[in-house]
């Protein structure tokens, strides 16, 4: 427990450290640029996120346990295995780039509105080449368990990156926002292959590289499948919006959408490179298996869970200080998209049973029910609810997802979500119903509001016992209840 609570809280402060800089960017180019600026970031991001599973295949993901593993064999095999993932996401991000590149002056009125829809999408080009190899290149480290230098490349990266947008906001504003978007991955590019080098010493003959590389994209076409299907949904979410509603309502749907997923990346970052390879070495021992979801489970509460409730309460300060008192319409869809994050919690911890015991069929099916029930609902409720629908649509899915991926873990395992998590998912639920009603009578409704989530928050520590909790991570580095029992095998 000791080696989880420090690789989350490494990985946690530096994705505090790359969100407060993200934050800040997405201030100055709401308040220079508009909704409309931050809404082609949005579509930009989402953009990215797609071609990035598309082109990536995976490989990142794949290569972090493939480099794991490695540690146990032979030296040769394991440089082959460095050399195979490095070279194979620069190969990757070469073709990804130069595709995209290429067909700018076709795709770049279709992903992005506007006349200079050419120039950004070659920007975009750019950014996907770069943040291919970064992600090859962070996963080398992460699988070699060096997760503070993974942390160390993520925020200077991000810092570095910020300070060359700061600069080009007050000497060049035309290109601020092409900054905005390329220099974080950039710099983290830069700054991780300086941490990789001390680790990719020597030579590996081509036959070796290319054999070690075929493995890891076999597992990651299953990832890359999964992902594509989300991030696909999200831009395609993002075009129904902008269709149905203007881009503005774009920019306040990404001001929601970064508020109530970006605030989250410490917790699911951390779970990523530390919880999945040690999930996997545990994948034949069901028993152990479920006892390590159930304490992964209430980690993740513990750690996001409060976050969550603050941001249904705190919704229309935070929206406000974070951006401008214009985008007060994020503010019904960030409480909602919150409380579908406390589905995400849960449902994400349990889906990674179903990779660690390679029943990808099962993972790849719950994932693209969350896809069609998310632009199912919003292309119902959008006409009536208007970009309310977005909160909902994404509760909606979550729900749906994390219903999903515990019946098919339980079929895999046995593995049964506890009383206590249920009862405080569902009592966030009944909270952010209740701010809704409440925020209609105005300021003293969203304060009784506040209060009822903060009242809500209370009674969850009490509920998970984390008063005592807290003193013993501090005092021991355990969570009452985490006890591991000894392997019947």
């Amino acid at each position: 427990m000791n080696r989880i609570l420090r690789a989350t809280a490494s990985l946690g402060a530096s994705s505090l450290v790359t969100i407060a800089l993200s934050t800040l960017r997405y201030k100055f180019i709401a308040l220079d640029l508009g909704a409309n600026g931050l809404g082609l970031l949005g579509l930009l991001s989402t953009a990215l996120s797609t071609l990035l599973v598309l082109f990536g295949l995976g490989l990142g993901n794949a290569g972090i346990r493939f480099i794991a593993v490695s540690k146990d064999e032979d030296e040769d095999v394991a440089r082959a295995r460095r050399h195979g993932l490095l070279w194979g996401s620069a190969a990757l991000s070469l073709l990804g780039a130069l595709a995209v590149a290429g067909a700018a002056p076709l795709i770049g009125p279709h992903l992005l509105p506007g006349t200079s829809s050419t120039q950004l999408t070659l920007w975009l080009a750019v950014t996907l080449g770069v943040s291919i190899l970064a992600a090859g290149v962070l996963a080398l480290l992460n699988g070699l368990e060096r997760l503070s230098l993974v942390a160390r490349a993520n925020a200077l990266g991000a810092l570095l990156g910020t300070a060359v947008f700061l600069g080009l906001l007050w000497a060049l504003p035309g290109q601020a926002l092409a900054a905005a978007f390329v220099a974080p991955p950039l710099f983290t590019l830069l700054v991780a292959l300086v941490y990789a080098a001390p680790y990719v010493r020597g030579r590996s003959a081509p036959r070796e590289a290319w054999i070690a590389l075929v493995p890891m994209i076999r597992l990651g076409v299953p990832f890359a499948l999964s992902l594509l299907a989300g991030t696909a949904a999200q831009y395609a979410s993002r075009l129904l919006v902008e269709r149905r509603l203007g881009l503005e309502e774009v920019g306040h749907m990404q001001a929601a959408w970064t508020v109530a997923n970006v605030y989250l990346g410490f917790v699911l970052g951390a779970m990523g490179s530390e919880y999945f390879p040690r999930l996997s070495r545990a994948a034949a021992q069901v028993t152990q298996l479920n006892v390590m979801v159930r304490q992964q489970i209430r980690l993740v509460l513990l750690l996001g869970g409060p976050v969550l409730l603050l941001l249904i309460a705190f919704a229309p300060l935070i929206i406000g200080v974070l951006y401008a008192p214009s985008f007060a319409s994020a503010v019904t869809v960030l409480r909602w998209q919150a409380v579908g994050d406390l589905a995400k919690l849960v449902s994400w911890a349990v889906a990674f049973v179903l990779l660690a015991r390679e029943n990808r069929r099962a993972y790849l099916v719950v994932e693209l029910l969350w896809s069609a029930v998310f632009l199912g609902a919003l292309a119902v409720l959008v006409a009536p609810f208007g970009l309310q629908a977005v909160g909902l649509a994404y509760l909606l899915a979550y729900l749906a997802y994390m219903i999903a991926t515990l019946v098919a873990c339980r079929a895999e395992t046995g593995f049964a979500l506890d009383a206590r998590a249920t009862t405080f998912v569902v009592g966030a639920a009944a909270c952010a119903v209740l701010n809704w009603w409440l925020a209609g009578l105005g300021l003293v409704g969203q304060l009784a509001g506040a209060l009822v989530a903060v009242g809500l928050l209370v009674a969850g520590l009490s509920l998970f016992g984390w008063w005592g909790g807290v003193r013993q991570v501090v005092a021991r580095g355990r969570i009452p209840g985490a006890r591991v029992p000894a392997s019947k095998e």
